[in-house]
């Protein structure tokens, strides 16, 4: 039902940027954008959003980033009326990507790292009110660096409770910050300026909002993922 409802929007979603031949998503798993809950009014402009992300995503992982890509970035962030909603948007096509074609996602990345409403916080010295973090790390090289992130959430007023040795077990492609909840998005932020100003440059953000099964928001974290060194 729900692609059914990308595709009937497909039209709509030309109108605030597509490729000059637009096609339904193809693949195997095409990146399927939803916006996050959000008090914008105005659903049908998240709807079409959410279709023209779509198809981005789609040409995006067929022709790779393009000269048109910004532009197109550009016009369907500019429709959104609440910039954090269109970040996250953005963000979640992103990480989508990256797990299914890394190089290709990556580039698109970069490109949204330029906006940086979307991955900066404002005030890159403020503090969190409480939000817990766990931190994954990739191996036994990576044990310093765990504790040493630890100790700098913590000095920012994130209860950090310890460090996690994957072991090389589920250890993701680039290094993440994930967050479950919109609620989230700016204590996301400022971990990942935390794991900038600690060497880690290369953080993604990753929305986890569309999960069916996600901690309850009174339970709700954020997690570190670093990847193999």
């Amino acid at each position: 039902m729900r692609l059914f409802h990308v595709y009937y929007l497909l039209f709509s979603a030309c109108l605030i940027g597509c490729s000059s031949n637009p096609m339904a998503p193809t693949g195997p798993n095409p990146c399927i954008v939803t916006a996050p809950d959000t008090s914008i009014s105005d659903k049908s402009t998240l709807r079409t959003a959410e279709a023209a992300l779509t198809l981005l995503g789609a040409d995006i992982l067929k022709g790779g980033v393009s000269a048109s890509t910004t532009e197109r970035v550009e016009l369907i962030y500019q429709k959104i009326p609440d910039s954090l909603v269109a970040c996250q948007m953005l963000l979640q096509l992103g990480a989508c990507m990256v797990s299914q074609q890394q190089q290709i996602g990556r580039a698109y990345q970069d490109l949204i790292e330029k906006k940086e409403v979307c991955t900066t916080p404002k005030d890159e010295n403020a503090s969190s009110t409480g939000s817990q973090v766990f931190i994954q790390i990739a191996n036994d090289s990576q044990k310093d660096l765990g504790k040493k992130l630890q100790v700098a959430l913590g000095d920012r007023g994130f209860l950090a409770p310890g460090v996690q040795n994957m072991k090389g077990s589920g250890v993701p492609i680039l290094n993440e910050v994930r967050y479950y909840y919109p609620s989230q998005f700016n204590d996301a932020k400022l971990v990942k300026s935390i794991l900038h100003s600690h060497g880690v440059s290369d953080a993604m953000l990753k929305p986890l909002y569309s999960l069916k099964e996600k901690p309850s928001i009174e339970k709700a974290f954020i997690e570190v993922w670093l990847t193999n060194p």
